[in-house]
C-alpha cells in the first residue's frame, strides 16, 4: 500500500513537472515572440525617424507603418501638379504672400532650406541659443527703424528680407571696418556741403585778404581730410579681402550672440545672421510660412538665397532670388543675382535644372537652360 502510494506520488510529481516545463516553454516562446515584434517595431521606428513620429503620432505602430512605406517606395510617386522653378533678380523678386502652408518633400526642401549649393557644402546649421532675447532685440531694432510690431508681422517675403538687411546694417560692422556705407555717405555729404560754403566764400568779391587766406587754409585742410578718409577706406577694403578666409574664433557661434554683442564679422556671419533673423520674423508672420532663407556660397563669398513656394494656375511655383547683406552694409549693394555674384551662370543653371527635374521626378541629365524661366 505504501509502494502504491509512493508510485502514485511520483507519477503525479512527474506530470506536474511536465506541465510546468510545458508552461515555461510556452511562456518563453510567447515572450520571445513579443520581443521579436517589439524589436521589429523599434527598428522600424528608428528607420522612420523623428519626423515620422511627429507627423503620424507617437505610436510605434504608426512609425513601423511609415518605415515600411518608405522602404517599399524609395522614390516618391510623381505628384499630379507640376512644379515650376523661376529665378529672378532680387529687384524684381516679389512673390505673393502665403494663403496656406504648402508642404514640400524632404528631398526638395533641402535645396530651399540649405541652398541650391547644398550638394556641394557641408550641412549648414544656424544656432540660436537665447531665443526670446534675440526676438526682443530684433523687434526693438525694427522699432528704431520706424516699424511697429504689427507692421513687421504683416510684411511680405520681400519686405521681410529688406528689413533683415536693414537690421544687420544698422547693428553690425564688417571685421576691420570702422565705417559702413551710411557713415561714408554722411561723411562725404558733410564734406561736400562744407566745400560749397568755402567755395562760395572764396568767390565773394568783398572778402578781405586775411579772411580769404583763412578760407583757403580751411579748404586745403578739408581736402587733406578727404584724401586720408579715402586712403583709409581703400586700406580697409584691402584688409577685408585678406581676412575673408581666415578662421575666426566665433565661426560656429550662435547667431543671436553675434547680433546681440555686435561682434565684428565677415560675409559668412552676415549670411548666417540674416538666416537667423528671417527665421525669427517668420515665426510670427504667417505671410512668410512658405518662404525660406538659406546661405549660398561660391568663390569664397557667402550671401543669401530666398525661396518662396506658392500655387498658381494649378501648378506649384518656386520663386528663387538672392540678396547680399554684406555688400549692402559695405556698399549699399543689395542685389545678389547679378554678374558680380555669378560671373558664369552655368553652375547656377545646372543647380536650378537639377531642382526642376527633382521636383517633377524626372531623371537628372545635362543642364538644359530652357528649364529655368526668367522674368
Amino acid at each position: 500500500m505504501q509502494r502504491k502510494s509512493l508510485f502514485k506520488s511520483l507519477v503525479t510529481s512527474k506530470a506536474q513537472k511536465s506541465r510546468e516545463t510545458i508552461k515555461k516553454e510556452f511562456c518563453y516562446k510567447k515572450d520571445m515572440q513579443k520581443r521579436v515584434r517589439f524589436g521589429a517595431v523599434t527598428l522600424a521606428a528608428l528607420m522612420a525617424g523623428c519626423s515620422s513620429l511627429q507627423e503620424k503620432g507617437t505610436g510605434l505602430e504608426a512609425a513601423a507603418t511609415q518605415a515600411q512605406a518608405n522602404t517599399e517606395q524609395n522614390i516618391p510617386a510623381k505628384e499630379n501638379r507640376e512644379y515650376v522653378v523661376t529665378l529672378s533678380p532680387f529687384e524684381r523678386y516679389n512673390p505673393p504672400v502665403a494663403k496656406k502652408f504648402i508642404s514640400i518633400r524632404n528631398d526638395v526642401r533641402k535645396y530651399l532650406e540649405q541652398g541650391l549649393d547644398s550638394d556641394y557644402e557641408v550641412v549648414k546649421e544656424i544656432n540660436i541659443e537665447g531665443y526670446f532675447m534675440f526676438e526682443k532685440l530684433i523687434y526693438d531694432e525694427a522699432k528704431k527703424l520706424g516699424y511697429t510690431i504689427e507692421e513687421v508681422q504683416q510684411m511680405s517675403p520681400k519686405e521681410a528680407a529688406l528689413l533683415t538687411c536693414d537690421l544687420i546694417a544698422q547693428r553690425m560692422n564688417y571685421f576691420g571696418i570702422t565705417q559702413d556705407y551710411k557713415t561714408t555717405i554722411r561723411r562725404k555729404t558733410n564734406i561736400d556741403k562744407t566745400k560749397e560754403v568755402l567755395t562760395a566764400a572764396l568767390k565773394d568779391e568783398k572778402i578781405e585778404a586775411d579772411d580769404k587766406k583763412n578760407v583757403e587754409e580751411k579748404m586745403r585742410l578739408l581736402e587733406e581730410i578727404e584724401k586720408k578718409w579715402n586712403e583709409l577706406e581703400s586700406q580697409e577694403m584691402s584688409l577685408t579681402q585678406k581676412l575673408a578666409n581666415l578662421p575666426f574664433p566665433h565661426n560656429k557661434a550662435n547667431v543671436d550672440r553675434l547680433f546681440i554683442e555686435k561682434e565684428a564679422i565677415v560675409c559668412r556671419h552676415y549670411a548666417h545672421i540674416a538666416n537667423g533673423i528671417f527665421f525669427m520674423l517668420k515665426n510670427k508672420n504667417k505671410n512668410l510660412q512658405n518662404t525660406r532663407v538659406s546661405d549660398y556660397t561660391d568663390r569664397n563669398h557667402c550671401w543669401n538665397q530666398i525661396s518662396t513656394v506658392y500655387e498658381k494656375d494649378g501648378k506649384i511655383h518656386i520663386d528663387i532670388s538672392f540678396f547680399d547683406p554684406t555688400w549692402y552694409d559695405l556698399h549699399n549693394h543689395l542685389e545678389g543675382y547679378d554678374m558680380r555674384h555669378f560671373p558664369s551662370e552655368f553652375l547656377l543653371m545646372a543647380q536650378c535644372n537639377k531642382l526642376q527635374r527633382k521636383v517633377n521626378n524626372q531623371p537628372a541629365t545635362r543642364p538644359s537652360l530652357p528649364w529655368v524661366k526668367f522674368r
